[in-house]
């Protein structure tokens, strides 16, 4: 019954907290934050963690916009990370993670999305090629290929071929991966569309980060303030991503995101995290760099859960013959500064948290000068 009911508590965390229109309800703000403190403090523990805290305290653009964010994010994150989680065994989370991309799918299909269409099929390869093997597994494989081809997301399907590219190594395998990708672009999307909103636009769209990026190099300009910040180093033109009425919400590549976000630093961190994915999660690293060069797996906050307990399972896991950096990546703070840092972490979490929980609410009521005096 335990397991239920956080199973539960998941599918309620994936399917409704990572979406923005139902996130800006104050009831289900609410609900995020309690889910974040409750786990939050499993990452307190980490040196990686307060590194970027201190960015997002010291060096963002909006220090406490920046700060809660991050924080509800860690908060997800710890999921993957609890102890209930990681003691499952391989079969049960699978089954698991199985049954939440097939229940989601199907809340798509019938129309009940809350978030961007097919976003969290994204995670999809990745959950597959470290769950199931592909020889062995060929319907699964086959129907998650189905799915990805119409999930409006070329780079998940993308993914999800370069799995099998570098599984077999056959050029069959290449020429049939580009027939499909193909398919995918004529039938749902038209060549010209596709262009002006895939190729073109991400073009536009990663020269407006660079310029950000240049103005901020080191730190960046905050963690999650993209939104924020983007305007101001837009690229203003008469395409699709250069609209002056077109909001950009994130950089559509993991490393044009971050580096507009959270500058260098930044980027060492994805390089450190691609490190630690190629060391003990290796049939992960193809799929996730591909979809990450083209797109941002890391987004809404169902995501960073999602990619969680997909993840920290393999993560967590220490091998004895791996490089120390790997080790230093999940190297923990000492024993004796554990109360400390945790009574620090929660106090700057409600700082955070109480503020925006109230803003939301007066929001609900329409109360816009309240909301923003407190949000």
């Amino acid at each position: 019954m335990k397991k239920a009911f956080f199973y539960l508590l998941l599918f309620v965390a994936i399917y409704i907290l990572g979406s923005p229109s139902s996130f800006s309800n104050s009831y289900i703000h609410a609900l995020a934050l309690i889910f974040s403190l409750i786990f939050l403090h499993k990452l307190s523990r980490y040196y990686l963690f307060w590194l970027v805290l201190i960015l997002c305290i010291f060096c963002s653009s909006s220090m406490r916009f920046s700060l809660e964010y991050f924080l509800i994010t860690m908060g997800f994150v710890s999921w993957g990370m609890s102890a209930w989680w990681i003691n499952l065994g391989r079969n049960q989370r699978a089954i698991c993670l199985l049954s939440i991309f097939a229940t989601l799918s199907l809340a798509h299909f019938m129309g009940f999305g809350f978030a961007e269409k097919g976003v969290f099929l994204s995670w999809l390869p990745i959950f597959l090629v470290l769950y199931y093997n592909p020889a062995s597994n060929k319907m699964i494989y086959g129907a998650s290929g189905f799915l990805l081809l119409f999930s409006n997301k070329i780079s998940a399907l993308l993914s999800f071929l370069s799995i099998f590219v570098a599984r077999y190594k056959k050029i069959l395998i290449v020429i049939f991966s580009l027939g499909l990708i193909g398919l995918g672009v004529f039938c749902f999307e038209g060549e010209k569309l596709f262009f002006e909103r895939s190729i073109n636009s991400r073009v536009f769209i990663w020269l407006s980060c660079a310029k950000g990026f240049l103005a901020s190099p080191i730190w960046g300009h905050g963690f999650k303030n993209f939104a924020l910040d983007y305007p101001n180093y837009k690229i203003i033109g008469t395409s699709w991503a250069t609209l002056a009425s077109q909001q950009i919400s994130h950089g559509h590549s993991l490393l044009f995101n971050y580096l507009f976000e959270l500058g260098l630093v930044g980027i060492m961190i994805l390089v450190l995290f691609f490190y630690l994915i190629y060391k003990r999660a290796l049939l992960a690293f193809v799929p996730l760099l591909v979809l990450s060069l083209i797109d941002i797996p890391f987004s809404f906050f169902s995501e960073f859960l999602l990619g969680s307990l997909i993840l920290a399972p393999f993560l967590l896991r220490k091998n004895p013959s791996e490089h120390k950096l790997a080790s230093l990546l999940t190297a923990k703070l000492p024993q004796r500064f554990k109360l400390f840092a945790i009574l620090v972490l929660y106090i700057l979490a409600l700082w955070s948290f109480i503020p925006s929980a109230v803003g939301h609410y007066y929001y609900d009521q329409k109360n816009y000068s309240k909301a923003i005096g407190w949000d």
